[in-house]
């Protein structure tokens, strides 16, 4: 080993020059040194990058967002603690529970003024009833203006299961990037369970999976304390996340005389209970229990009765559905 300072032959294990006193540095020592010059090194470029950009940004000069390092820090330009603000001046935000609200995605949109889709997951808590929700948020990187849509339930399901879920980034950044779409062609109307609507749930079920997407919107009805009862079942068309319809089994009396009519056999037995008395002892009782498989529209705010058949494959059969299958 030669001194950097004097050039003299140094032994080996010797920490200073013999000659001129010049600590000697180690191989271990060398090491550090280098390992420092180059964090320092790549902290400097990444600061000189993003002065760029800013610089940039601010004097309107287009920047190629596809390069994903720049892509990445344009997008991600609006804070978490920044989206909560914005949820707790909203529509029940005095109820968000601090630092519970988590980005999933955000995307580019043209859409009026705004310019962001913000997907995001949160917690709110009333009393005794915490709801842990998804939702979707507007924002305009110019005018600083947002807008908090109004989401259904089942896409708030799905958008705080990937949010929240650490294995499913890829997933929420395609299911964002759908929305944005949507929104700039339909507009921000998401919750009319309409054809468009059936549409969305499907790309997003081709992303997601569907039966993963059927199985997080029945727990999280089931989270509200609504769960379907053991005989009951959602469903599905083919390719659709979101049920059509809800069916159950039901006990139901048939009216099965065939000699009188049941408006008949009711004015009898008010009025001539001899002769309805009669019926019976001939006919046997007008009424048998009958189970039915009842189906009622899941689109309607009603929930309309669709039809009564004999059991859940003939409701399937005749509507061209199928049924989550329970796990």
């Amino acid at each position: 080993m030669v001194c950097k300072n004097c050039g003299s032959e140094i032994e080996e294990g010797k920490k200073y020059c013999g000659k001129c006193g010049t600590k000697i540095d180690s191989k271990k020592d060398r090491k550090i040194k280098l390992i420092k010059k180059l964090v320092i090194s790549i902290i400097i470029i990444i600061v000189i990058l993003i002065i760029t950009i800013l610089g940039l940004k601010i004097f309107n000069i287009d920047i190629d967002t596809n390069i994903p390092i720049i892509g990445n820090l344009l997008k991600n330009n609006v804070s978490r603690k920044e989206v909560e603000e914005i949820l707790k001046k909203s529509y029940n935000g005095s109820y968000l529970q601090n630092d519970t609200t988590k980005i999933g995605s955000i995307t580019d949109i043209s859409y009026q003024d705004y310019d962001k889709l913000i997907t995001y997951s949160s917690t709110y808590k009333n009393n005794e009833i915490t709801l842990n929700t998804g939702g979707i948020l507007l924002y305009s990187s110019s005018s600083k203006n947002s807008k908090v849509l109004t989401v259904p339930a089942n896409l708030t399901y799905i958008l705080y299961y990937l949010t929240t879920q650490k294995d499913m980034d890829k997933e929420i950044t395609k299911v964002t990037e759908i929305l944005a779409r949507h929104i700039e062609k339909n507009g921000t109307t998401l919750n009319e369970m309409n054809e468009e609507f059936f549409k969305l749930g499907e790309e997003i079920g081709q992303v997601v999976g569907i039966k993963l997407c059927r199985n997080i919107i029945e727990k999280g009805v089931e989270s509200l304390g609504t769960s379907l009862p053991e005989n009951a079942y959602f469903l599905y068309k083919e390719k659709e996340i979101s049920p059509r319809y809800v069916g159950f089994l039901t006990t139901d009396n048939e009216y099965v005389w065939s000699v009188i009519d049941e408006k008949t056999a009711q004015y009898l037995y008010s009025y001539d209970r001899n002769s309805y008395n009669t019926m019976i002892y001939v006919y046997g009782q007008p009424y048998k229990s009958v189970t039915k498989f009842k189906v009622y529209d899941f689109t309607k705010d009603t929930f309309p009765e669709v039809g009564s058949y004999s059991n859940l494959e003939n409701a399937k059969k005749m509507l061209n559905v199928v049924e989550n299958k329970k796990e």
